[in-house]
């Protein structure tokens, strides 16, 4: 080992020795309490490494919008407090060439979006660039249909899976694309970000050619459109097809692939780690308060009646019910009552 190695490797034991020693110092700083032979806490360090961090991804907005559950979703993110939120596209339901549509349609998504909190990425999809006049709002509004930047060493990459209606990916953003990947060749993860989930595509073309330059390094992709969310793996990797964030569905359930949710991902050591967090799910602080209380108390002894029994014979009886509100809201009663007797 000559010299200059030697001074290398010192100088890298040394700041490995460092960076450790402040960690201690660190954690004492945050974490101050008087401990004794036996404490009623376990010993597990805390989930606080610097190189992890947290961020959300909202999917389908559009195709058939729900009024007011994107907007939900938007107070929850708020709530959740990500470092940013990542997207799928479809914001607008677009597919208009009149400008004034199109423009009121996005004066509507900038109202969503002066309402959250942290940063958004954006990407198109189908909905948001379906005709050149769409595609000419959306580069004078964005600047760019695909993008990638590096955040705390992981690469992310945006693509338009718009090109071709959906069918192929210019030259020019496979090119863009590879080389991002090619320029970025020590990151500890990559993400890719695209509408389509183009790999299902039978006569796909051009996306091959980017899961060849990823082949060598770990990686995740998301995609939407579809509306049905499914998991699955391609080259040994992580593919996710996200459900929806307000866009149309029958909302028959995680079993049929069919919720509101966004997604919440936890980069760790050793990857990014997912949790869907679907929008039925997760309530307020206020979810009951003592004003929520008070109706709930009321409904429940309007409703807690004991029935009297005028008259039966074997094939039916008279049941006499009296009900009381005491309440101040609107007390609601079906007309009919069928009671089986065994």
């Amino acid at each position: 080992m000559d010299h200059l190695t030697k001074y290398i490797f010192s100088v890298a034991l040394l700041v490995a020795i460092i960076s450790a020693q402040f960690a201690t110092i660190a954690q004492a700083q945050v974490f101050k309490v008087d401990s004794t032979q036996v404490n009623p806490w376990t010993k597990k360090p805390f989930e606080n490494d610097p190189k992890s961090f947290q961020f959300a991804i909202v999917t389908d907005r559009t195709g058939g919008h729900r009024d007011g559950v994107f907007e939900k979703a938007i107070e929850k993110l708020n709530r959740l407090h990500p470092e940013f939120v990542m997207s799928v596209g479809d914001f607008i339901e677009g597919y208009s060439k009149d400008q004034k549509e199109i423009d009121r349609q996005w004066a509507e998504w900038d109202g969503f979006m002066a309402n959250l909190r942290m940063r958004f990425f954006a990407l198109p999809g189908n909905h948001d660039i379906s005709n050149e006049v769409m595609r000419k709002t959306w580069l004078e509004r964005y600047g760019k249909a695909w993008y990638h930047f590096v955040y705390k060493d992981v690469l992310f990459i945006t693509m338009d899976s718009n090109d071709g209606d959906g069918l192929s990916i210019s030259r020019s953003q496979i090119d863009y694309v590879t080389k991002a990947i090619k320029d970025n060749p020590n990151v500890r993860w990559t993400m890719l970000f695209m509408h389509h989930p183009v790999w299902n595509y039978k006569d796909f073309n051009g996306f091959t050619e980017i899961e060849t330059a990823l082949q060598s390094r770990p990686y995740t992709v998301f995609a939407g459109h579809n509306h049905q969310y499914l998991k699955t793996q391609r080259n040994s990797r992580n593919y996710y097809i996200l459900a929806s964030t307000g866009g149309g569905s029958q909302l028959r359930g995680p079993r049929f692939q069919e919720f509101d949710h966004v997604t919440w991902v936890t980069m760790t050591e050793n990857g990014p780690e997912l949790l869907n967090l679907a929008l039925s799910g997760m309530h307020n602080d206020d979810i009951v308060d003592e004003v929520g209380l008070a109706k709930a108390k009321a409904m429940l002894d309007a409703v807690n009646f004991k029935p009297q029994v005028l008259k039966i014979n074997a094939q039916r009886a008279q049941v006499l019910l009296s009900i009381q509100n005491k309440g101040k809201d609107t007390l609601f009663l079906m007309e009919k009552c069928t009671i089986t007797i065994n």
